[in-house]
């Protein structure tokens, strides 16, 4: 017998890269953070004024959240805002458990008996 209380086999003992599609399982992609756009408040300072359907100029508008609050609400498709309220958040919704089950109705079984 064996000793089931040694090391473990590593996971990734037979994992290597694969040749053709020069991957490595070993390295691990880097999280992609979204770089700061260190520019965009000189170049909302500077370009042409644009006033859009709700009468307020974007560039005007200096709080980060009510920019966003009226670029996803004013801009969005009918369609981006119905898949928006589908996929909302539901984890308060419980699934409603089916009652007891009807009483059984069982079926006889005949008894067979070999011919002799």
């Amino acid at each position: 017998m064996s000793d089931w209380k040694a090391a473990a086999i590593p996971f990734d003992l037979l994992l290597k890269p694969k040749d053709i599609l020069r991957t490595d399982p070993k390295s691990v992609q880097k999280r992609y953070e979204k770089p700061i756009d260190a520019g965009r408040d000189e170049a909302q300072k500077t370009r042409p004024r644009l006033i859009l359907t709700p009468a307020v100029s974007m560039d005007d508008v200096m709080d980060e959240r009510a920019r966003n609050i009226l670029c996803e609400d004013m801009y969005t498709s009918s369609t981006m805002r119905a898949m928006r309220e589908a996929v909302s958040p539901y984890f308060s919704v419980k699934a409603p458990l089916p009652g007891l089950p009807t009483n059984a109705n069982p079926v006889p079984e005949r008894v067979m008996r070999p011919k002799l």
